[in-house]
This record gives structure tokens, C-alpha cells and sequence, in this order.
């Protein structure tokens, strides 16, 4: 028997003994279906075929139970008949609306699904169309700078050989086409890499410290401050980072400020490796930037979960710059996570589903425990306040004024009155006080009954 099948038969034969019980039991037995009904049909509903069949048949059995249990009351069994149509409506209408949230549920879901799929192909799309602009790039870098780079080198080589340079044009002309050979090496390998897809950023430097700087020298005029052992203790990527970052500040401070001082200090400070750049003095040219190599050092350190800052220095009312970059002794690259757009909205969206979920129970929460609280409040407070002691009512007396009386009398009446009710005098209004405070078990009550603003009769309510 397929699942189908049997869930149909169960439904129909609940449906026929549903209909016997409303019709032989009345009430009771509406009731009982009703809960049975709403609990299955509410947290699994049946197909819509077989819920018009079990209607059906239950409106059908609830007839043939009423006719039977009342013979020759034609009454009993229309009234039996509605009262299946009202319980099937109640039903189908829960029945209804947990399908529909079910479904709703169901779209969302395929929703986001459908969602990242076209994210992923758009990202496809977007990487291949990145991976051949890369090649290009590198094509376009390949020939034409690093040719360049190359003749420069080569004719910076052929100068130190003229016996007509000086010795000390010589020296740094040699300095300078050292560099330019290293920055053809370099720019080869990210031509290399950048054909590959990967990104040369956080491939460890070669070059230490002092010989960065040792290269800027020939434009740059570097004080240089770095404690023993600093570079010892530094890991393959945090040199790397701590080396790029000088050469890039340096970089700066030649276009920015040629030929003014520069003071690098390096220093360990716990498990971090701190690196400050200050140029004091600004020069009188300034080159511009595209200011694209700050941001990418930023980014670089914080894979390495370190910092870089670049603030505006006035060293005794010179302007200037500080670079400070700060890195952890053995830090490892980690990928920054950048959510995707769908995973954002989906992330948003759950979000706000949970805060509204919490927002469902903690509304209620927040207005039935102030609620409940003064319930509570108020019961202890009429249940003491109610009081009237025998003492004061043995001082009432029937004939005196409604005014006396409440001189007398509690502020307040007790909350529920006894069950052993006395008639009241016709034309009266009674009050009810307890004689001793009670919570639980009810001790002597007292009423007190008023006509026309005057006291007409005083009783006692024993407890039970």
C-alpha cells in the first residue's frame, strides 16, 4: 500500500468515526473531534483530494449518527450536520493556513537557492572574465615595462664602465641600476604570478630591513633605528609585510619629499612588531599618487591581523607625515571574509526573522508579566485591605447612615464573593468584608447591606 493510499484511508475512517461521535455524542463529541482534527490536519495535512473526501464522509456519518441516536427528530440530525460543516470550516481554515506558511517557507528557500546559483555563475562569469584580462595585463606589463626596465639596466651598466664618470657617480649609478635590475626580477615574478591568478602580495620578501632602505638612500637621506634582534624574530610574512610597507613609504616620501630626512624606528613590543616611518619635513615638490598602495598595505597587514595608520605629523611647526604599521611576530595570511551579496541578504534576512520570532513571545511576555505581577499585587492587597475586624463590625448597627458606616468599614471590598449567597433585601446594595485576612481558606465573611443610604441589615456568612 503506497504512502498516498494509506494516508487517504486513515483520514476517511477518522473521518467516519469523527462523524458517528458528533452525531450519537453531541457536544462532546464535536468538541473531541475538533481537537483531533486540528492536531492532525493543522501539523500534517492531508492532500486536498482527501480532505474533500473526509469532509464528505464526515458530514455523511454525523447525519446517519444524529437520524439514529434521535429517530423521528429531524432537529437533532441538521443540527448534527452543521455542526460537522462549522468543525470541517474551522479545520480547512487551519488546515489552509499551515499549507500556505509551509509553502511560503518552501518558495523562500528555492528562492535563496535559485539566488546563490545565479551568484555563482555571475562570479564564474566575472572570474573568467578577470582571468583574461589578467593575461592581458601581463602581456601588456611584459612587454612594455619590463622591457624598459631591462634597457634601463642595461645602459645604466654601460655608464659605470665610462672611465669619464666619477668614482661617485660611478657608485650610484651602480646603486641605481642594482635596483633597476632587482625591480625587473621582481616585476617578472608578478607577471608570472599574475598569468597564474594568484596574487603576489603576500609572497615573502627577500630583501631585509636595511637593505630597503639602503636602496632608497640614493634619494632619501634615512635615519635608521631598528632593534637587535628584531628582524630574527620575524616570521616569513610579517617580514614580507614589515618590508613592503617601508618600501612603500619610503616610495612616498621620495615623490612627495626628495632629498629631506627620514627616520625609520623598529621595535618589538610583546608579540607585535612595530615599524614607523616620519618624514618631518615636507619637500618643496610634490609628486601625485594614486594612493592606491596605502589602502593595498592596509589590507595586506589586516589578513596578517595587524594595522596600519597614516596620520599628519607638525614637528615644531613643520608639516610632514607618520607612517605607523604594526604586525604579529609569526602571523600567517587568512583570508579576509567578504560576504556575497546573496549570502548578506540571506544572512539580513534571517536576522530580521529571528528578531521578529523573538519579538512574538517577548511582546506578550513583556505584557502578561507586568500584568500578572499586579494581579498578584493587587489580589494580596484587597485580601488584606478587605479586612473587617469583629470588633468594628460588633459597631455597626442597622439605622445608622451609609456615612458612619464607611467610617467603619475597609476600604475596599473582599475580591470574590462566597457562594453561600443570602437573599438581598429588595432595593439594597450589599458589601462583603472577611473577618481575618485570608489567601486560601475562607473564614467568616460579613455583609453589609444599605437602603437608601442607611444600613438595613448586617449578616454573618459562615466559613465552610
Amino acid at each position: 500500500m503506497s504512502r498516498q493510499t494509506r494516508e487517504r484511508t486513515f483520514a476517511v475512517a477518522g473521518a467516519l468515526v469523527g462523524g458517528v461521535m458528533i452525531g450519537a455524542q453531541g457536544t462532546w463529541g464535536w468538541v473531541a473531534v475538533w481537537l483531533v482534527a486540528m492536531g492532525v490536519w493543522c501539523v500534517r495535512p492531508p492532500s486536498s483530494r482527501t480532505t474533500v473526501i473526509a469532509i464528505a464522509v464526515l458530514v455523511l456519518s454525523t447525519a446517519v449518527a444524529g437520524a439514529v441516536d434521535t429517530p423521528g427528530r429531524l432537529s437533532s440530525a441538521v443540527y448534527a450536520v452543521v455542526s460537522a460543516l462549522l468543525l470541517a470550516a474551522i479545520v480547512a481554515v487551519c488546515a489552509g493556513a499551515v499549507a500556505a506558511l509551509r509553502q511560503r517557507a518552501v518558495h523562500r528557500r528555492l528562492g535563496w537557492e535559485l539566488a546563490r546559483v545565479v551568484e555563482e555563475r555571475e562570479r564564474a562569469r566575472v572570474d573568467e572574465a578577470v582571468t583574461s584580462e589578467r593575461a592581458v595585463m601581463a602581456g601588456e606589463i611584459h612587454d612594455r615595462l619590463g622591457h624598459r626596465l631591462t634597457h634601463i639596466a642595461v645602459q645604466l651598466g654601460r655608464l659605470t664602465l665610462d672611465d669619464d664618470v666619477p668614482g661617485a657617480t660611478r657608485a650610484a649609478l651602480e646603486r641605481v641600476r642594482e635596483e633597476a635590475a632587482v625591480a625587473a626580477d621582481e616585476l617578472g615574478e608578478t607577471v608570472t604570478l599574475l598569468k597564474a591568478g594568484r596574487s603576489p602580495d603576500l609572497d615573502p620578501a627577500e630583501r631585509s630591513l636595511e637593505q630597503v632602505v639602503d636602496g632608497a638612500r640614493v634619494s632619501l637621506d634615512v635615519e635608521l633605528a631598528i632593534d637587535d634582534g628584531l628582524e630574527s624574530r620575524l616570521g616569513p610574512h610579517a617580514h614580507a609585510a614589515l618590508a613592503r610597507v617601508l618600501g612603500e613609504a619610503l616610495t612616498n616620501a621620495a615623490k612627495h619629499a626628495p632629498g629631506q630626512p627620514v627616520e625609520v624606528t623598529g621595535r618589538v613590543v610583546g608579540a607585535l612588531a612595530q615599524l614607523t616611518v616620519r618624514n618631518p619635513t615636507a619637500g618643496p615638490t610634490v609628486t601625485p599618487g594614486s594612493g592606491h598602495g596605502l589602502e593595498s598595505l592596509r589590507l595586506r597587514l589586516a589578513m596578517l591581523g595587524g594595522t596600519l595608520e597614516v596620520t599628519a605629523s607638525d614637528v615644531a611647526g613643520r608639516g610632514g607625515f607618520v607612517l605607523r604599521a604594526q604586525v604579529p611576530l609569526d602571523a600567517t595570511p587568512a583570508a579576509v571574509p567578504i560576504p556575497t551579496p546573496v549570502g548578506a541578504a540571506e544572512l539580513d534576512q534571517t536576522r530580521r526573522t529571528r528578531r521578529l520570532s523573538r519579538l512574538a513571545w517577548l511582546v506578550p511576555l513583556a505584557l502578561a508579566v507586568p500584568a500578572a505581577v499586579f494581579a498578584v499585587g493587587y489580589y494580596l492587597f484587597a485580601a488584606v485591605a478587605s479586612v473587617l475586624p469583629p470588633e468594628r463590625y460588633a459597631a455597626l448597627e442597622v439605622g445608622m447612615t451609609q456615612r458612619e458606616a464607611d467610617a467603619l468599614l475597609p476600604v475596599v471590598e473582599m475580591l470574590d464573593e462566597p457562594d453561600e449567597v443570602l437573599p438581598v433585601p429588595a432595593g439594597a446594595t450589599c458589601e462583603f468584608y472577611e473577618s481575618v485576612a485570608s489567601l486560601f481558606d475562607r473564614e467568616d465573611v460579613y455583609r453589609v447591606c444599605f437602603t437608601e443610604g442607611v444600613l438595613s441589615r448586617l449578616d454573618t456568612i459562615p466559613s465552610p
